[in-house]
């Protein structure tokens, strides 16, 4: 099967799924999608930014240091993404994004690890299709993915990350009276996303790779926080998840904890992989330990089904308990917690520096 993977700028759960009483949705589109496919009601993305995102979801690689993956010195380092497992079973592995070639240094960490990069400079549509700022808006660009993915032989990985509900949040002239009853900037770009997402699902339904593709649909990150709940530091890492399958709908939810990271996995469990993979996440665990961990400018965290701890590198700094629902101080209850968050740090360490993410 093929696989399409759309990254969705800043579209925290916070403006799509949100838990019930703390906010409102804005995406009427994904909420019907994902009553036909499998959706995580507890997944959280690996980094606070965009650099965070592309190297956990595509390349397995989360942030466990202060410094981006793609701006340290450790950039060439072998990764345990899709092309080092797809590509000799005859995948062509292709990443869409419709900003200027070059923003974020997406494109050379791209192509040094296997990706076709087609960016804007890529993009054969009209100039009033750019937004002035970032790149080109995500209605005109989501249609240009789905005419190019027309023409590509199967099976093949695609990647498309979308622009338009990045600051300053611009719409195209068509759209700069729509969304009147919403108030905040980023929540009406979030809505034509979530329109021009329907609009792509709508154009490429009859093609015949169609059926035979699996969609994940997340997040790169949340942006700005508007809820109590989603103002915290493991609410404020909440992004939706979802995997379609058109061609084998079957409805349902998941409760364990996953992250970006165990995307991978979870793609590849999909379809059928039967070789050895290698992963930093907890996708093959038992729920009860399945994680997710961040670094917050220095300070990690680890989210687990019940606890979530923040740990300065010496000590436990704070702790909640997601069931009570109130901050925790027992620190035998966390010690588990902190003793698998600090072997993850030390593995990860010992794997960057040595380049031995296999």
């Amino acid at each position: 099967k093929n696989v399409v993977i759309i990254i969705l700028e800043s579209f925290g759960k916070e403006y799509s799924f949100p838990k019930p009483g703390t906010a409102q949705s804005y995406t009427p589109f994904l909420q019907e999608l994902a009553k036909k496919s499998l959706f995580y009601n507890n997944a959280y993305s690996n980094g606070t930014r965009s650099v965070d995102a592309i190297p956990a979801i595509l390349e397995g690689v989360p942030k466990l240091t202060k410094t981006d993956f793609m701006y340290s010195n450790y950039i060439r380092n072998h990764t345990p993404g899709f092309p080092n497992y797809l590509m000799d079973k005859g995948y062509s592995c292709l990443f869409f994004h419709g900003g200027k070639n070059g923003t974020l240094g997406f494109e050379a960490f791209l192509k040094s690890h296997g990706w076709q990069y087609f960016g804007k400079d890529q993009y054969a549509g009209k100039e009033a299709d750019f937004d002035g700022q970032w790149g080109i808006f995500d209605g005109p660009y989501l249609q240009s993915v789905a005419n190019k993915l027309n023409t590509v032989k199967s099976p093949f990985v695609a990647s498309v990350f979308t622009l338009s509900s990045h600051h300053p949040y611009t719409l195209p002239a068509l759209y700069r009276d729509s969304f009147k009853t919403v108030k905040q900037p980023i929540h009406k770009t979030i809505r034509y996303t979530d329109n021009c997402l329907r609009q792509f699902f709508e154009t490429v339904k009859n093609e015949q790779w169609y059926k035979e593709t699996i969609f994940v649909i997340t997040a790169d990150h949340s942006s700005e926080n508007f809820s109590k709940y989603y103002q915290t530091d493991f609410g404020r890492f909440e992004v939706p998840l979802m995997v379609f399958e058109p061609g084998n709908i079957l409805a349902s939810e998941n409760n364990e904890v996953i992250q970006h990271i165990d995307i991978i996995p979870l793609v590849l469990q999909k379809l059928g992989y039967s070789d050895t993979i290698f992963t930093m996440g907890t996708y093959f665990g038992k729920p009860e330990e399945k994680a997710a961990f961040q670094n917050l400018d220095g300070m990690f965290q680890l989210i687990q089904p019940k606890l979530t701890i923040k740990f300065d590198g010496q000590k436990v700094v704070s702790g909640y308990d997601l069931i009570s629902e109130k901050p925790s101080s027992d620190a035998v209850s966390a010690l588990p917690s902190l003793r698998f968050l600090q072997f993850k740090i030390h593995d990860y360490y010992y794997r960057l520096v040595n380049n031995k993410f296999y």
